[in-house]
């Protein structure tokens, strides 16, 4: 699952996301109810996520156009000669959590930045599954 598998919390949402070559990336998306919910239940579920997260939704569309935009800005010349800081609370107390070995940190951090790369470099140089 690890690395194209995300969980958005409060939403009850799944994403996979699938690399298509440079700048290009396909998300599929999906909301969980349970099966033995009441149909009003499963269909204000539904009708919530679309509202928020379907491919017109508020939220998908906002965040959308802002990652659009970050991903053409770091292609520019300015980004291509500035060095990068990912320290954002790097000294800062994290906590591992027990049942997902997740590193937690601070709320505005690069403490999951952090963890996701560094688990990452581990599987591609350490032969990790």
């Amino acid at each position: 699952m690890f690395p194209n598998f995300s969980w958005l919390a409060g939403t009850n949402t799944i994403r996979v996301w699938h690399p298509r070559g440079p700048g290009r990336i396909e998300v599929w998306a999906r909301t969980i109810v349970d099966s033995d919910a009441p149909e009003d239940v499963k269909n204000a579920f539904r009708k919530s996520s679309l509202r928020a997260f379907g491919p017109s939704g508020l939220l998908e569309q906002d965040d959308g156009e802002n990652w659009v935009e970050i991903q053409k800005t770091m292609q520019g010349s300015v980004s291509r000669d500035t060095t990068l800081c990912y320290r954002m609370a790097l000294d800062a107390p994290t906590r591992r959590s027990e049942n997902s070995g997740a590193h937690e940190g601070p709320l505005f951090s690069d403490t999951a930045a952090r963890s996701f790369y560094r688990r990452w470099s581990a599987m591609m140089t350490e032969g990790l599954a």
